[in-house]
């Protein structure tokens, strides 16, 4: 199996840190969703006109109710030649519908994924 490395970018880490006020335990939730990255990274949905390089996934919350609501969502850039992954954006599900498409462009742009 192969192994990936996961990189917080700027974007992410920004997102990040607005949930950790609300949510305690948010940074062991993403540390087991980086360690399954790391040999995973296509269990995600690819977002369509990103060539398959832009990815959501859902991910469980201790804080939150369960269920599909219950849950965060990951926006990540992977391109399976590299070796890497970088975790773009990060959003509470009950908190957020779905991100905008300049969202998206902003968060690539400000990571240096353009």
């Amino acid at each position: 199996m192969r192994k990936y490395e996961v990189f917080f970018t700027e974007p992410f880490e920004k997102c990040l840190k607005k949930l950790v006020k609300r949510y305690k335990h948010i940074k062991k939730d993403i540390e087991e969703l980086s360690s399954f990255l790391e040999g995973y990274p296509d269990t995600g949905v690819a977002i369509p006109s990103y060539a398959h390089k832009v990815w959501k996934i859902r991910w469980r919350s201790r804080d939150m109710a369960r269920g599909k609501r219950g849950s965060y969502r990951i926006v990540y850039f992977w391109e399976s030649k590299d070796n890497k992954v970088y975790l773009l954006l990060i959003y509470a599900k009950t908190k957020m519908g779905e991100i905008t498409k300049e969202e998206l462009e902003n968060a690539l742009r400000e990571a240096g994924l353009d």
